[in-house]
């Protein structure tokens, strides 16, 4: 990608979980991106106590109601990614995934 495609005002979105511990997710995905430059909105998609690999069943809580306020949000102010990178999006009640794509 170049800076013409992903700006601040396109930036590329990425959703995956947060985990509090461990060696994956947003929490390591953004560092990545932002040192090559490449402005992200990061989305959220569950809290995690830590990654799922490797630590039994870890704290979840989703972000779906508050994601869609995000977007909503983001409308209103003229933010629209320019592209997405998916990770992990969870299964269950108010599955981010619904709020994501409808």
């Amino acid at each position: 990608m170049t800076d013409q495609y992903v700006t601040s005002a396109n930036p590329l979105m990425v959703a995956e979980d947060l985990s509090a511990i461990g060696t994956m997710s947003l929490g390591v995905a953004v560092p990545i991106l932002a040192a090559c430059n490449v402005p992200v909105a990061s989305v959220p998609t569950q809290l995690l106590s830590t990654q799922t690999e490797g630590f039994d069943n870890p704290a979840k809580q989703s972000s779906a109601k508050w994601l869609e306020a995000v977007f909503a949000h983001w409308t209103l102010v003229n933010v629209h990614p320019s592209a997405g990178l998916i990770g992990y999006l969870a299964i269950g009640a108010h599955n981010p995934a619904e709020t994501l794509f409808g």
